[in-house]
């Protein structure tokens, strides 16, 4: 960074991709419990794997969202047609196969232990919430450093005084 450069300047586009990684966030989190609830205010299923069942369906349906929301907006990949690349569309439903594991999993075994304190509903989502901040630090180490790889990002890095050769080559995987 050179003296005439604020530091915010520098540190922009990443706080600005964290803020909306932040609010996509928000927008699957709400999707997540409203779906969530919803299946077990219809069914009353709210314990065992029922909780489990219906945590990871909730997970997926704010994954679905999640891709396409990060994809156009966060990480800004709009190259025409690469959004929906197979490898890429894999390599997200792997990650949040593992990020569905983990949530629903945290879920499951919290929620007996909110269960002595609480009603099942307030426990659920008490673990629910503590799950989501786990896959939520999972989601976004990976899908910045795995998924959306944007070459002119890399390109901009090796310009910058972050790298000391310019020489330097990174490509996105394919």
């Amino acid at each position: 960074m050179s003296a005439n450069q604020p530091a915010i300047r520098t540190y922009w586009p990443r706080l600005r991709e964290v803020g909306l990684f932040g609010m996509v966030g928000i927008a699957n989190t709400i999707i997540d419990f409203a779906v969530l609830n919803l299946l077990i205010l219809i069914t009353h299923g709210h314990k065992g794997l029922w909780v489990f069942g219906f945590s990871a369906l909730s997970f997926f349906a704010g994954v679905v969202n999640s891709y396409v929301l990060n994809a156009y907006v966060t990480f800004r990949y709009n190259k025409a047609g690469d959004v929906w690349n197979p490898s890429r569309v894999v390599r997200f439903i792997a990650v949040n196969a593992v990020g569905m594991l983990l949530n629903a999993g945290i879920v499951w075994l919290i929620t007996p232990v909110f269960s002595n304190l609480y009603s099942p509903m307030i426990a659920i989502n008490l673990g629910k919430a503590f799950a989501t901040l786990v896959s939520l630090c999972w989601n976004y180490s990976v899908m910045k450093l795995w998924i959306f790889v944007v070459e002119e990002q890399v390109e901009q890095l090796v310009e910058s005084d972050h790298y000391v050769s310019a020489e330097r080559s990174i490509t996105p995987i394919q």
